[in-house]
Order: structure tokens, then C-alpha cells, then sequence
């Protein structure tokens, strides 16, 4: 894939996300409302998979001491006991190899699957 159909699937993904979660699904911040991958984005076969997505305020993002990046452990707990479908769902497609092409995802984003 070229970078620019990735850079236009990361848009679209972060794009959904921020359409379905619309505050920080930890705290309720509803101010400035970040894209996060759930298992990171090196692995391609869930990086556009929605339920690989959550909507977090920048301080349960990144800046608080106990947030998603500070302390991974704990947001993949947190994540899991929240959310057990969507983490069991991902984690079954994390070792699938993807072999879904650009026009494939593009559809997925672009109609909310």
C-alpha cells in the first residue's frame, strides 16, 4: 500500500472514532478528543478495525501518570474489562494476516462498519 492510501485510511479511522466516541470514554472529557489504537499500529491487521479504536481526552491519552501511554498495563486492563467484546474481538484478528487492500478499508471507513 502507498503511503498516501495509508495516510488517508489513518485520517478516515481517526475521523470514525472521534464521530462515535465523543468524549474520553474514561473520564468524560469532552475537550479535545484523541484517536487511540488499542493494539498500536505497526500491526496492520487491526490498525483500521474500529474496535481497535477509543476516543481519550490528551491527559487519559498521554499526559496523566496513570493514561493509555504512560502506562500501557493498566489501559489494556482497563480496556478489557470495559469493553470484553471489542478486546476479544481484536484480539483474535491481531496475529491474522491482513490481506485486505485500500479499497477494501476505504469502504469499511467510509460507511462506519
Amino acid at each position: 500500500m502507498k503511503t498516501t492510501e495509508i495516510k488517508k485510511l489513518d485520517k478516515l479511522w481517526r475521523e470514525a472514532i472521534h464521530k462515535r466516541d465523543q468524549f474520553c470514554q474514561i473520564c468524560g472529557n469532552n475537550s479535545m478528543i484523541n484517536a487511540h489504537h488499542v493494539i498500536g499500529r505497526r500491526n496492520r491487521s487491526v490498525r483500521w478495525v474500529l474496535d481497535n479504536g477509543i476516543g481519550l481526552c490528551p491527559g487519559c491519552h498521554t499526559f496523566k501518570t496513570v493514561s493509555a501511554h504512560q502506562d500501557p498495563l493498566w489501559f489494556s486492563e482497563w480496556f478489557r474489562s470495559e469493553y470484553p467484546e471489542r478486546y476479544d474481538y481484536i484480539m483474535s484478528l491481531r496475529l491474522t494476516v491482513n490481506k485486505q487492500d485500500f479499497d477494501y478499508w476505504l469502504d469499511e471507513l467510509s460507511t462506519g462498519k
